[in-house]
């Protein structure tokens, strides 16, 4: 009781939404723990994964950095405005 499981078979523009909706259907923040479901996922747009990532990460934590040789780095963090759910997560 108060684990909530969801399966995520890829990312797509809807993700985030959807994954929300799902964890506001188990509880929300009344959940003490999730587990996030990402077997077999290939992947798939990048601004959905980062959704994603905006609702379960601490705001202004690194999730990515992009480096090239034509293309200075880059980071894109978790915005500082974001209010992520605080339960446990098991991906």
């Amino acid at each position: 009781p108060g684990i909530g499981y969801v399966r995520v078979t890829s990312f797509e523009k809807e993700t985030g939404e959807q994954l929300r909706a799902a964890i506001e259907e188990l509880g929300g923040n009344q959940l003490k723990g999730l587990v996030l479901d990402l077997r077999n996922n290939p992947g798939g747009v990048l601004p959905a994964a980062l959704d994603v990532c905006s609702m379960l990460l601490a705001p202004d934590t690194k999730i990515l950095s992009v480096r090239g040789r034509s293309k200075e780095q880059e980071e894109i963090r978790v915005p500082k405005e974001a209010k992520p759910y605080t339960f446990g997560v098991t991906v």
